[in-house]
């Protein structure tokens, strides 16, 4: 038996409570009521039992436990029927709230009845209905009820438990005493909304009536309220005024933009000194802004406004109205106590006041500077840059500050604001000219390191009469900082002329010792031309790679004459003996020397390498041998990493990661998207363009050919009779051939599916001369064209037209209509569900299933999410607040649908997901919690409520925290989110916190 040994300590006296425990367990293992009868103790020692926390060690089930504490609290109902004081605390309410969350309901056993009973038993016993009515209260009970009506239906609510119907057979009177703002639960907010407006506003219609100002229970609330519908403006508006927390002008000018500016201007003058309220005056009665200022500074303390007044809107909004009481506002901050923000003031003054008001600005500058005791000058010069004139008088003093190394850096730009460009690469040339050493090498510092690139002429005019050589020699190299080829300022004698390629070789160089590598028996390196070079030509290669000669600028020289495909025998013998070799990390400078000098023969080692080294976990090894690929000459790298990209992009994600990092630098060298070169460097696998490859040997030969969704079928090549594979009696070798042709095929079918998907989700579109001569002409695309439903698409707008490409080559709709495109400024693309009517869906769903078609990804059927218009200005996406979910089923689920680990911050630990939709230009974060990046795989992670950012605008890395709050103006109100984008990130989600997932 479970001992209780918990003692409750009250008013000084301590009370055993372990009879009254001995008296419930009894009565919980035998449910007889009549040893209740016997209860004695003081009512808190009754109310400390119920507490779920006491019972937490008892073996019972969940069922059975609660069941005897639903009876004995009706039992103390009906027996202590006035002795409410106890009705927050005992068990009961758990039970409400566990059988009204969704997150318990779907496992729950029985809990519904439980419930049900529960408020039976509540009725019968004469409990008071407006007691009843406070489970309704999560603010008070500590429960969100997030789970409450959550229903995408538009003509009536879910019921998930008996309670909520319960609550929602409530009358319009009975749900408007429920308390304001977060008690009342979110989802019956939302179906009241949808489906019984006239009870939201009775119950907004009594928060009103009962507000008190300050009192501010649902900012937030009322917030979300406004982004579900305008139907409740007056209402909401008018619990904000009666409440009047300075919060509220933000919540209505980011919902109501420019609305209820009237209503929300005496507000705004009542939180003029929290700062608030004199930032919304600022943008909307500027007026008025400038003349509260000016009283906030006389009469708060300094510290308190110093946040207030350091808004920059505030400093040019007193600029500009100096004889509105802005002078009296700039008056005021010369004191020492606004010393840091006098400069900011300045410049502003310097900016925005008017021109007659400049004798003033002028005399404001002498007064900061006296007031300040000249520190920070160079601040005050750079707030008077916005008008150079009034540097004039500072020019000796900008002068003479070059030569301070504290403020040097910041007065040169301050130097040519005054004298001008052409002014000041002039004052530059008398700096270089001075009979001051010091400012000679001033000069010539400030030119060699001139970031414009203009110093070069400056430098040139100066150069003939440099003396001595030294001198000379420094303004030379300022020269060539400049970008300015020297050459010709140089002496020719010590010009040396550029050597022959052999000749960069040392003269006396050594043949390298390398124990892995026999270098004697390395074949000649071959020239563009097909001559052959030294053999020292080789062993300079391998000293410079291996870090002998780190520095060497002939290496390159030497690279740019070899053949780009000759000297693959040389690759495979220098990476063959680091195969053979123990592999260490230091001899990677093989794969190096490889990759550059290598072919196709070396490419398709390396692959077999990053297979091998990933099994083993040496992924830096496999990525080394990434970039070795992507440095063989030529394109024929390129589809190797497009291949690998795709291969590895959910295991061993670190070697795809490179591969697509290289493959994307490989485009922009090329001028190209990634996209346009994916397209190009697709493989053909020898098929030629109708779709046939063939296999000869001694006595017979056969046809491979390529099939929708690039199935392989086989045929004799002479009488054309279909087969169901290769001949047994092709040779062994004609055999292996077809084994590589079918496992290479079944990975680009993997990795060609993969991107048409994406491609699907990212919306691409070909004009169509391109698509006609991709889908319609390469052996391999225009097999995986079959499946899916195509669009016509103008230059704005959804599809005009869809069509699926036949086997037979002919485009034509679900009826077989020919399609001939014949417009010429139009563009194909995979269409959307989302972009066509419901019958338009139902006939293609008709004639795949009549044709036997299978898509390679779902595209009729792909799961779509549509935005309920009434949260179009809501700014998480509609999800769980927070799903627990295992790390390793989290990272698997969403990497494989293409999103994207964050940044890593303290402790390892990743702060969130993400997934970009470049054309839509947004990005979907879901935060992240106690995910680790070498965590166990089986740690329950947090995932939170995902939102919308623009694209780009987040910034990633080690520990960059830079993930927005929902109040962020980065992050997007769902209504400006594209359709495409919105339903794609939210099945994502959906799918990865799922159970069925």
């Amino acid at each position: 038996m479970f001992d209780i040994t918990r003692k409750l300590r009250k008013n000084g006296k301590e009370y055993s409570i372990e009879p009254l425990a001995d008296l419930v367990i009894r009565f919980i293992e035998s449910g007889d009521e009549s040893l209740l009868a016997t209860l004695q103790q003081p009512l808190m020692r009754i109310e400390t039992l119920c507490r779920p926390n006491v019972f937490d060690e008892w073996e019972w089930t969940w069922t059975e436990k609660e069941q005897r504490m639903v009876e004995l609290s009706l039992y103390l109902i009906r027996t202590k029927p006035a002795a409410h004081t106890w009705r927050q605390h005992y068990h009961g309410e758990y039970i409400l709230r566990s059988s009204a969350d969704i997150k318990y309901h779907r496992e729950a056993n029985g809990y519904d009845r439980t419930c049900r009973q529960f408020i039976d038993g509540l009725q019968a016993a004469g409990y008071p209905e407006e007691m009843i009515r406070r489970f309704v209260m999560p603010y008070q009970h500590g429960c969100h009820w997030k789970g409450w009506f959550v229903s995408t239906s538009e003509t009536e609510p879910v019921w998930k438990t008996d309670f909520e119907r319960y609550v929602w057979d409530m009358s319009d009177g009975a749900i408007a005493e429920i308390g304001p703002g977060q008690q009342m639960p979110w989802g019956l907010a939302v179906a009241l909304a949808k489906h019984r407006q006239p009870a939201l506003r009775a119950w907004l219609q009594r928060w009103r009536a009962n507000a008190t100002e300050g009192s501010s229970h649902g900012i937030k609330f009322l917030e979300d309220l406004l982004g579900i519908s305008d139907a409740f403006d007056e209402e909401i508006i008018a619990i904000m005024l009666a409440e009047g927390d300075r919060y509220y002008l933000w919540t209505a000018e980011r919902m109501r933009p420019g609305v209820y500016l009237e209503q929300m201007h005496g507000l705004a003058v009542k939180s003029v000194p929290e700062g608030i309220g004199l930032h919304w005056l600022t943008k909307h009665d500027p007026s008025l802004a400038v003349k509260m200022a000016a009283e906030l500074i006389g009469t708060q303390e300094p510290k308190k406004t110093v946040d207030v007044v350091h808004l920059q809107e505030l400093h040019q909004l007193c600029a500009e109205r100096l004889d509105e009481g802005g002078r009296e506002f700039f008056e005021k901050l010369l004191s020492p106590d606004y010393e840091n923000l006098l400069h900011s003031a300045l410049g502003h003054l310097v900016e925005f006041a008017p021109p007659e008001a400049e004798s003033y600005v002028v005399g404001y500058k002498e007064r900061v500077i006296e007031l300040t005791g000249g520190k920070n000058i160079h601040r005050v010069w750079k707030a008077l840059a916005e008008k150079p004139h009034l540097l004039t008088p500072h020019l000796d003093d900008i002068k003479k500050a070059l030569r301070d190394k504290e403020v040097g850096e910041h007065t040169k730009d301050l130097l040519q604001v005054v004298l001008g460009e052409e002014g000041y690469y002039f004052h530059l040339r008398d700096l270089m000219l001075s009979a001051d050493k010091d400012e000679r090498s001033l000069g010539v510092t400030l030119a060699g390191n001139d970031y414009r690139k203009k110093a070069g002429p400056a430098l040139l005019e100066v150069l003939p009469a440099a003396s001595p050589k030294a001198w000379r020699d420094r303004i030379l190299k300022a020269l060539e900082k400049q970008g300015v080829d020297i050459t010709a300022y140089q002496d020719p004698k010590k010009v040396k002329p550029a050597a022959p390629v052999d000749d960069i070789v040392p003269a006396k160089l050594r043949k390298p010792a390398i124990k892995w590598l026999d270098v004697k028996s390395l074949p000649l390196l071959k020239r563009k031309d097909g001559t052959t070079m030294s053999e020292a030509a080789g062993w300079f290669l391998l000293d410079a790679w291996r870090g002998s000669f780190p520095d060497s600028s002939g290496i390159q020289r030497l690279l740019d004459v070899l053949d780009p495909g000759g000297n693959g025998t040389f690759a495979m013998q220098v990476l063959e003996g680091f195969i053979a070799s123990d592999q260490k990390a230091s001899g990677s400078w093989a794969l190096v020397v490889a990759g550059h000098t290598g072919d196709a023969t070396v490419i398709a080692r390396l692959v077999t390498l990053i297979g091998e080294w990933c099994a083993k976990s040496r992924y830096q090894m496999a990525e080394a041998a990434v970039h070795a690929i992507a440095r063989v000459p030529g394109d024929a790298c390129l589809m190797t990493l497009d291949s690998l990209a795709n291969r590895y992009r959910t295991k061993y994600k670190s070697v795809g990661k490179a591969a697509a990092e290289a493959f994307a630098k490989a485009a922009k060298s090329r001028g190209m998207t990634e996209d346009d070169l994916a397209d190009v460097v697709v493989p053909d696998l020898g098929f030629d363009p109708e779709g046939l490859r063939r296999f000869d040997w001694k006595g017979g030969a056969a046809l491979a050919g390529l099939g929708p969704d690039l199935k392989l079928s086989w045929s004799d090549a002479t009488t054309g009779k279909s087969l169901k594979a290769l001949p047994s009696t092709a040779p062994d070798d004609i055999k292996a051939e077809a084994k590589a042709l079918a496992k290479d095929l079944k990975e680009t079918a993997k990795a060609q599916t993969h991107r048409l998907e994406t491609l699907l989700v990212q919306q691409r579109r070909w004009p169509v001369a391109r698509w006609l001569g991709l889908f319609g002409n390469h052996p391999l695309l225009r097999s995986l064209a079959f499946s899916p439903v195509w669009g016509i698409y103008p230059q704005n707008g959804g599809p005009l037209r869809t069509f699926r490409r036949y086997p037979n080559g002919i485009l034509a709709d679900f009826n077989g209509a020919p399609e001939e495109l014949e417009e010429t400024d139009v563009t194909i693309g995979i269409v959307h569900p989302l972009e066509l009517d419901d019958e338009t869906i139902e006939n293609w769903r008709a004639h795949l299933t009549r044709l036997k078609i299978t898509q390679p990804f779902p595209q009729i059927d792909r799961p779509v999410e549509r935005l309920d218009p009434l949260a179009a200005n809501r700014r998480k996406i509609p999800m769980p607040e927070k799903t627990e979910i295992t790390a390793a089923a989290f990272r698997t689920r969403a990497e494989k649908r293409g999103w994207q680990r964050g940044s890593v911050i303290e402790g390892g630990q990743v702060s969130s997901y993400f997934k970009s939709f470049p054309t839509a230009g947004v990005e979907a974060i879901v935060p992240t919690g106690r995910l680790q990046v070498t965590g166990d795989p089986l740690q329950p992670i947090l995932v939170g409520q995902a939102c919308f950012v623009k694209a780009g605008s987040v910034r990633r890395g080690s520990y960059q925290r830079d993930e927005p709050k929902e109040t962020d103006e980065r992050v997007l109100t769902l209504g400006s989110v594209p359709p495409i984008a919105y339903s794609e990130a939210l099945a994502d989600l959906k799918a990865i916190i799922s159970n069925n997932s």
